[in-house]
C-alpha cells in the first residue's frame, strides 16, 4: 500500500511540475474533468518521456522532473529495492492517467486497429522510464535509513525474564506460563556480555 500511495503522490507532483515547466495550457477536456486537467496533461507529458529524453532541447526538463519524482518516492520506500517498486507504481499511475487523457481527447483511440500495440508501448515505456527516478530515490532512501539507524538502540545480546515463582524465560513474555502472573517491563533483565 505504501508503494502504491507513493506512486500516486509522485504522479501528482510530477504532473504538476511537467505542466509548470513546459508552461502547458489546458487541453480541450470535457467540462466534468476540467478540474484535474493538470494531472491528465502532466501525466501524458510524463508518458512521452522516452521520446523527450532523446531531444537535446527537452532532456533537461524531463530529467529534472524525474529526479524530483525520485526525491518524492524515497520517503515511501523502506529500502533500495522497495524504491524500485514505488518507481514502478509511479509508472503505472502515470500510464493510467495518460491513457485517460488520451481517451478524453480522442475517444476513437479505443476502436483504433493499433490500440493494443499503443497500450503496450504506453505502459511499457512509461514504467521503464519511471525508473529514472531511482537515480535520486535510491541515494535518498539510503540516507534516510542511515539517519534512522543512528537513533536506534543497540540490540541486547541476552534477554532474560525471571518470574517471582522462579520460572526463567529467554524472552519477554506477556505472562508467566507457570503461575499466570502478568509481566510488566520491570521483570525483564537485560545483560550484555
Amino acid at each position: 500500500m505504501r508503494n502504491t500511495l507513493g506512486g500516486l503522490v509522485a504522479t501528482l507532483i510530477g504532473s504538476w511540475l511537467m505542466v509548470f515547466i513546459l508552461n502547458q495550457s489546458q487541453p480541450a477536456y470535457p467540462q466534468e474533468v476540467a478540474s484535474i486537467w493538470v494531472l491528465l496533461a502532466g501525466s501524458y507529458s510524463l508518458s512521452q518521456s522516452y521520446v523527450a529524453l532523446f531531444n537535446p532541447l527537452t532532456v533537461g526538463s524531463y530529467m529534472l522532473v524525474w529526479l524530483i519524482v525520485g526525491l518524492v518516492i524515497a520517503p515511501f520506500s523502506k529500502s533500495g529495492w522497495n524504491a524500485v517498486r514505488t518507481a514502478v507504481w509511479t509508472g503505472v499511475w502515470v500510464s493510467i492517467w495518460a491513457l485517460t487523457s488520451t481517451l478524453l481527447l480522442n475517444p476513437a483511440f479505443w476502436i483504433d486497429a493499433n490500440r493494443n500495440w499503443s497500450l503496450l508501448l504506453l505502459f511499457t515505456s512509461t514504467i521503464v522510464t519511471a525508473n529514472i527516478a531511482l537515480l535520486s530515490a535510491y541515494p535518498t532512501t539510503r540516507i534516510i535509513r542511515m539517519t534512522h539507524r543512528e537513533g536506534e538502540l543497540p540490540i541486547p545480546e541476552k534477554i532474560e525474564t525471571i518470574c517471582e515463582c522462579g520460572a526463567v524465560f529467554k524472552s519477554k513474555p506477556m505472562l508467566c506460563s507457570e503461575c499466570g502472573k502478568v509481566f510488566s517491563e520491570e521483570y525483564a533483565v537485560t545483560e550484555e556480555s
